[in-house]
Parts: C-alpha cells; structure tokens; sequence
C-alpha cells in the first residue's frame, strides 16, 4: 500500500499560492520561485524502539552486530518493508523470531514477509550485519603521522548517515526510544544515548548497557568508545562531565573552570 500525493503536488507546482501568501503578508516566499515540492517519506510501519547491538573492531576498522526493530504496521495490507543498509554485509533477518526473506542492494534493505500483517500489531525485526563504514561511524588511532594519537571510535548520523553503521529506517519523520548494548575493549570508556543501566564484565572486554526512553529520529543515536578520562565539575548544583583524552587531562581542568562574569 502506498500514499501518493502526486496529485496534490500538481496542484503546489502549479499554482502562486505560495507567492501571493508572501506577498500578504508583505515577506519574500522561503522558497525560490519554481521549487520542486518535496514529500515526506512514506511510513508503512511505526517504528517504536531501536535495539542495537554492536561490536566495533579497532583493528579492522569495521563493525557487527544486531539492530532490531519494534515496529507497529500502520495499514492492514502491509506485507512488505524497505530500510536503510547502506555498504553493509546483511548475515540474517527474522521478524519475532522466524526468517525473513531479504533483498539487499547495497543501500536498501527490502523485507517479504510473505503474509500480510495485522495493522498495530508490534513485531521485532532483528538484522545480523556487519560493516566497515566509510561514513556514519570513524575509527580514531595511531598510524605514521601521529603514532600517540589515542584510540577512539565515533559516530555521526545527521542527517542521513546512521544507515552506514546500522539497518534503520533513516529519515527524520521517524521516532523511537532506543538502546544501545555496546562491546566495549576493557579499560576503555562509552558514552551513547540516555543512561547507562547497566555493565557486564567478560574479561577482556565489557557491555556497556544504554538506553533512552525519549522518542527520537535515528541520526540521533551515537556512540563512543575510547580512551578517556572524566572531569567532573558544576554549575549552578548541576554536574556536568568532560571526557578527554588522558594527555589533556590537566589542560581540560583549566578549560572548564568556571569563568568570570561581568
């Protein structure tokens, strides 16, 4: 099933109504004069929470793991979904437990189901993958140039950069709470969504637990993973924390002391 606006439009490229709206009241339209309309991306399912299990690799620069989805149908003849996998190795997919057949064309993710599902009816899809993103997700060490530089993986999705370190649906008219269950080298720090609720030690690394309970757009979702130590300071009865490389520690301290006012 699918929404098309491809009338409505029609009726926008074709009319002045932005024009003659501006000109009420006196402004210059947004939009340059012959703009394009642009939709939203059609929504067949809600997605409500994102589960992301992952594994960075510091010595090949790639990643693993699983992402699952919650997701609600919104209409009663889905039968189909299309995500976001961009340059991603695709292991398995299953919804509530039972595979999936898939097809991946190195940026789209297309689920058959083989049944159509019951509208509002959450179903958890789990994506096996693995990667070694170029964009969305860095990896941060020493080589030729800078043989002390610390070792660090980082993400960054906006706008539309989450889809090249985990399967999503990758478009900011999408909400969900999510987790992030992160395999993390032991001595090193993590830092990722919400609060950290819990911690596992298995001796040479650790899980590092998170998670955030506000619905948000899945660029949103981040992780860290380095070298760090933490400045903890406050202001106005609020701790607020710095993580910093270990050889900036004493240089860190200084830069966040509190300042001056006049």
């Amino acid at each position: 099933m699918n929404f098309s606006l491809t009338e409505e439009a029609r009726v926008f490229k074709d009319s002045a109504w932005l024009q003659e709206a501006a000109d009420a009241n006196g402004r210059k339209p947004f939009m340059k004069k012959g703009t394009e309309p642009k939709w939203c991306r059609d929504r067949f399912v809600d997605v409500q929470h994102i589960r992301l299990e992952i594994a960075p690799d510091f010595k090949t620069k790639s990643i693993s793991g699983t992402s699952t989805l919650t997701v609600a149908p919104i209409y009663e003849d889905t039968d189909f979904l299309v995500l976001d996998a961009c340059e991603m190795e695709i292991e398995s997919v299953t919804a509530d437990g039972r595979s999936v057949n898939f097809h991946h064309d190195g940026e789209k993710l297309t689920l058959q189901f083989g049944q159509k599902l019951e509208a509002d009816r959450p179903l958890e899809i789990a994506i096996r993958y693995r990667a070694t993103p170029r964009r969305g997700a860095y990896f941060v060490g020493p080589d030729h140039g800078y043989p002390d530089k610390h070792l660090e993986f980082w993400t960054q999705g906006q706008d539309e950069d989450s889809r090249y370190w985990f399967p999503c649906f990758d478009y900011p008219n999408e909400k969900a709470t999510s987790e992030v269950i992160a395999r993390v080298p032991k001595g090193m720090t993590s830092l990722s969504n919400g609060a950290l609720v819990n911690t596992e030690d298995h001796g040479d690394y650790q899980l590092h637990h998170w998670k955030h309970d506000v619905p948000h757009v899945a660029y949103l979702i981040m992780l860290v993973i380095g070298d760090y130590v933490k400045v903890s300071k406050e202001w106005d009865g609020i701790p607020v924390d710095y993580y910093v490389p270990p050889a900036v520690k004493t240089t860190a301290s200084a830069a966040s002391a509190p300042r001056p006012t006049w």
